[in-house]
């Protein structure tokens, strides 16, 4: 039995659909429909050959069947990468691009953006604080880098927050962190912050998940092309932090989670949920394609990370790796009010502040 012309295209067909179902979730059921053709055309050949007296029929029929399921097996990561190629899209080949959302006739803004820096301003007047801009259409958009190092401290958190400006509640929690930070400096007294926020301040003014020039900044760590990603890179490396909160929130798919880089230890993340869940927090069971053991809680494990390498996704997580840095990002659920929102935020940074344990891996 030898492989038809026939076989030979459904096959290559077969891979194509494997990839454009990344981008199209409903070419999977026509993707594997291809392969259930693909093996019906080796059980007609065998019963063909079968009729005819051919030799080693069976084991020839094994071996094709064999390839048959190794390219189904195969197809399952050409179908991940895509959907991860897709979803994190930034600029094709590194073209910079305007997004969409700047194309629009009209811009509707939808976030109080110049009440939301005054806030912040305010809250920042008892703290080191500098302010930068990113300037888009002739305007500054401010954001404000803030430290708080207390005299005794025994850790170093770096806090992101709104690097997707579709995603607020991050933001939003910053000028509460500060107030409460000056009101009872003792219970913030072991830890030294450095706050970057809002780290998208165009996408957050104009609620665009991509900055100015059309880009996915949580993309964009490695070899950094944008302003703002390469002010938060050197803001890490200057400040050197113990763990680094990145403050995002999910669409509404799936239940608050957390996700973290290999170098978080396990203990810190079920510390962490549980302190959720006292709280009352609704934790996911399913997130990210995966099912939880403990909910609420998504260690990213070394197929997604070879998932996330080939489609070139140089998020956080994976940058957090490269210099050594636990990474931890919150995905509160978007389905949730904004105050509820900010609420889980601030939980998880009170928690981090209070854990006296090891923060990375044993």
């Amino acid at each position: 039995m030898k492989f038809s012309k026939g076989e030979v295209i459904l096959s290559i067909v077969f891979i194509v659909l494997s990839f454009a179902a990344g981008y199209f979730p409903p070419l999977i059921f026509i993707k594997w429909i291809t392969f259930v053709v693909l093996i019906w055309f080796v059980i007609r050949k065998y019963k063909r050959d079968q009729k005819s007296g051919v030799n080693f029929l069976f084991g020839k029929a094994i071996r094709m069947v064999s390839t048959f399921i190794g390219l189904a097996a195969v197809s399952v990561p050409i179908t991940d990468v895509a959907k991860a190629k897709h979803n994190g899209i930034l600029f094709p080949y590194h073209t910079i691009h305007r997004s969409n959302y700047y194309l629009q006739e009209e811009i509707k803004d939808t976030f109080n953006f110049s009440g939301y820096i005054q806030d912040l301003e305010n809250a920042s007047e008892k703290f080191h604080a500098q302010s930068d801009s990113v300037l888009f259409e002739d305007k500054y958009y401010k954001y404000q880098i803030i430290k708080h190092e207390p005299d005794n401290y025994n850790k170093k958190i770096l806090i992101i927050a709104s690097i997707h400006g579709d995603e607020p509640a991050g933001a939003l929690s910053v000028p509460i962190l500060l107030r409460k930070i000056e009101q009872d400096s003792s219970k913030y007294a072991n830890a030294s912050f450095l706050i970057l926020s809002p780290v998208n301040p165009v996408g957050l003014a104009f609620s665009s998940r991509e900055n100015e020039m059309g880009c996915n900044l949580n993309r964009d760590y490695h070899l950094p092309t944008q302003a703002e990603t390469k002010r938060i890179v050197s803001e890490i490396e200057k400040f050197k932090p113990d763990v680094i909160v990145d403050l995002h929130e999910n669409n509404g798919n799936w239940k608050t989670c957390i996700m973290a880089n290999s170098l978080v230890s396990d203990e810190l993340g079920k510390f962490l949920c549980d302190d959720l869940k006292a709280k009352s927090i609704p934790l996911a069971e399913f997130a990210f394609d995966s099912n939880l053991e403990l909910p609420g809680w998504h260690k990213r494990g070394y197929y997604r990370k070879a998932i996330n390498y080939l489609a070139g996704l140089n998020d956080l997580m994976r940058y957090g790796e490269e210099i050594n840095i636990p990474v931890i990002t919150l995905e509160s659920d978007q389905s949730l009010e904004e105050k509820k929102r900010i609420e889980i935020c601030s939980l998880i940074v009170d928690a981090l502040i209070h854990y006296d344990k090891s923060i990375g891996k044993k």
